[in-house]
């Protein structure tokens, strides 16, 4: 056999074998509600289409190679699922700002000085609110204790 046929081929088979790991996870994820691997597959197949046999199939990879058009409903299913959970995400988003705002009235009518810059520490570079040297703050100088 010619070199370059052998290297065809272990092309052709690691591309089938992507494609069996990619059709393993997406039915993985599309079933991720379910408690249970067999509810899992159900889900997986009630988002698909597809029997539960094929999924569960797809699922431990018992399928040598993937056809193109179980492929095509499988990625189909991928981006529906992903469209509802960024929908979910923006939602609790929205939810969490309206929240957000409400706390952050409530709060200016208890205590008016609540948000005023003047009470409220600042945020320094690294990140940590408030935070501030306690060399300097002691009125040490700028060489510290030593520590």
């Amino acid at each position: 056999m010619k070199p370059e046929i052998k290297s065809h081929e272990r092309e052709t088979v690691s591309r089938s074998d992507a494609v069996r790991v990619e059709m393993a996870s997406a039915v993985r994820v599309l079933g991720s509600d379910g408690s249970t691997a067999k509810e899992q597959t159900y889900l997986a197949a009630r988002k698909t289409g597809l029997s539960a046999r094929l999924i569960e199939r797809l699922r431990y990879r018992k399928i040598a190679r993937v056809a193109a058009d179980v492929a095509d409903i499988i990625r189909e299913a991928i981006a529906a699922h992903q469209a509802r959970q960024e929908a979910l995400a923006r939602h609790e988003i929205t939810i969490l700002t309206a929240r957000l705002q409400a706390l952050e009235t409530r709060f200016r009518t208890v205590d008016e000085d609540f948000h005023c810059p003047d009470v409220a520490p600042g945020i320094e570079p690294a990140g940590r609110v408030g935070f501030v040297d306690s060399a300097l703050a002691d009125g040490d100088d700028e060489q510290g204790s030593g520590i």
